[in-house]
């Protein structure tokens, strides 16, 4: 019984030390060159879990995205949480919305601003256009996709008077956005640097940020240019 409760204790001991050097001793995520991509952004989700927003100013943060809505029907289970208590931080603040293939654009796009509705964003709105997630993936025929995108980013920006950022990886910038949204800025997703596109506006360098203030794991991105551009780009949105 003695040797029992010493091999339990050891185990508890071990995964107590496992647990306490991923939450806290070996926080990742804004491993990238600050002297070239000073702006350090986040964009989190429902996946993300709890996040304990009053820290952030503390690290640096320049700006927090967090996903909105997906398709014409799901809405994020923490983005009203999060919305509230992101925009308290002071933080530029924006939302995004995961596009479904073969689901008509324009709903989805109806559905993305009805539940955004008169909340104020600081940074540009965005669609998250990926294979990834979605159904039929990389078999979805690429003009297909195409006439769903035009029609959600045309209802958008019809309702709003802006134009949208559109968030993909290297296969969807590639096979769905590549010489057809060329009046849309780019967010990309890519592990290369520099990510092989001939024009980005914000990157997303890691799936792997790891903070004490978040539950889960944060997605970690970076903006193209100084604090100067920066600002400037801010002030135009």
């Amino acid at each position: 019984m003695l040797l029992l409760l010493l091999l339990g204790a050891i185990a508890l001991a071990a995964w107590g030390g496992w647990y306490f050097f991923w939450r806290y001793a070996s926080l990742k995520g804004i491993d990238i060159d600050k002297t070239r991509f000073p702006v350090t952004g986040i964009d989190i989700s429902g996946h993300t879990g709890e996040v304990d927003f009053a820290m952030i100013p503390r690290e640096g943060i320049h700006f927090i995205y967090m996903k909105a809505t997906e398709g014409r029907d799901h809405v994020d289970r923490r983005f009203e949480e999060n919305y509230r208590r992101a925009i308290a931080t002071g933080i530029p603040v924006g939302a995004y919305h995961f596009f479904r293939f073969g689901t008509d654009g324009k709903e989805q796009a109806r559905h993305f601003l009805e539940r955004i509705g008169t909340r104020h964003f600081h940074l540009p709105l965005v669609l998250d256009v990926e294979s990834w997630g979605n159904d039929g993936g990389k078999a979805a025929r690429p003009d297909s996709v195409e006439i769903g995108i035009k029609a959600f980013l045309g209802e958008v920006e019809r309702r709003t008077g802006k134009r949208m950022l559109i968030y993909t990886n290297g296969d969807g910038y590639r096979n769905y956005i590549q010489g057809r949204f060329d009046r849309n800025e780019v967010w990309i997703c890519t592990f290369r640097d520099p990510p092989p596109l001939p024009a980005w506006r914000l990157w997303q360098h890691s799936h792997k940020g790891r903070f004490p203030w978040a539950e889960g794991l944060v997605d970690i991105n970076t903006f193209q240019g100084d604090m100067k551009a920066w600002e400037v780009w801010l002030k135009s949105q």
